[in-house]
């Protein structure tokens, strides 16, 4: 059974709620790790004990973005190892992580493609980490991570899957395609197909495919980033 990041979030909130994770002692953060591991990594990843645990002069916290793309690579993982539960119990993920196996961990990478590349070499280094803090905690004397990451090529030499690009006909039927959609019959008090809805779409469409933008950049854009004065064949500056 598959359970969504939502689900593991939640069930991570109604953990907070009984101890803060911000202000947790060495038994509460064991508690976190045994029952809400999502929670844990939060707050360890927020925490003066990781930046330390970094070493070095230069060590210093997380930046929130990358935070965030730790948890989720976690999340990720963690759902994996959810996956073939028939039943939801929260205490099940702790005890599956801390007896975790690196077959299971080779598993995790085959099924999603990312063996020998610079995403799985980051899963291990992750991983590796996280159970440098259960053995820190004493958790666990066991870290499963450490051997396929000394066997693996860093993230530099490995090998992701080459960037792809949409082709000129590709971006010519996306536009055709929100063509087709404007001008399809809509229902009366539909907003998903409204004018603003579809207007809207078309414009974060057409600003991927012109300025290159990621999601990210995308999801960070306001009104001021958009020159109002328009160049040679009509086009907008960013």
């Amino acid at each position: 059974m598959f359970y969504s990041e939502v689900t593991c979030l939640l069930i991570a909130f109604k953990m907070s709620e009984a101890i803060d994770p911000s202000t947790a002692s060495a038994s509460e953060e064991n508690l976190l790790w045994e029952h809400t591991p999502l929670l844990a990594l939060a707050a360890w990843m927020s925490s003066t004990d990781f930046v330390d645990e970094r070493g070095g002069d230069s060590a210093r916290p997380l930046r929130p973005s990358s935070a965030r793309v730790y948890q989720s690579m976690f999340s990720k993982f963690c759902r994996f190892l959810l996956a073939d539960r028939s039943e939801f119990d929260p205490g099940h993920l702790g005890p599956l992580l801390l007896t975790l196996q690196p077959e299971q961990i080779q598993a995790f990478l085959a099924a999603n493609q990312l063996e020998g590349k610079g995403i799985g070499v980051r899963y291990l280094r992750l991983l590796e980490r996280v159970f440098d803090r259960l053995g820190a905690l004493q958790l666990t004397l066991n870290n499963p991570a450490r051997q396929m990451a000394m066997g693996t090529p860093s993230v530099v030499a490995a090998v992701d899957d080459p960037k792809m690009y949409l082709t000129p006909p590709q971006q010519h039927a996306v536009l055709a395609a929100l063509d087709a959609l404007e001008n399809a019959p809509r229902n009366e008090g539909d907003r998903e197909t409204s004018h603003e809805k579809i207007w809207r779409n078309r414009a974060l469409v057409c600003l991927v495919l012109g300025a290159g933008l990621k999601v990210s950049e995308v999801l960070r854009l306001q009104l001021q980033h958009v020159s109002t004065v328009r160049h040679e064949g009509g086009s907008l500056w960013l």
